[in-house]
Parts: structure tokens; sequence; C-alpha cells
């Protein structure tokens, strides 16, 4: 729950771009991981 409550913190304190990069990555790791299998 603490990461929760965390993120919410990057994301007011963070720019819109930054956070949507972070997801992006995110996203990329998933997919990635998938390609592999």
């Amino acid at each position: 729950m603490k990461k929760k409550g965390g993120k919410l913190i990057i994301i007011t304190g963070a720019s819109r771009s930054t956070f949507s990069r972070i997801i992006r990555g995110k996203k990329d790791e998933k997919f990635s991981k998938k390609k592999q299998e």
C-alpha cells in the first residue's frame, strides 16, 4: 500500500511526460518479456 502513496507523490511532483515515459517503459518490459516467451 505504501507504493501507491509514493506513486501518487511522484505523479503530482513529476511532469506528465516523465510519468508517461515511466508507464511506457513498464509496458515495453512486459512486451519484451512476452516476446521472449
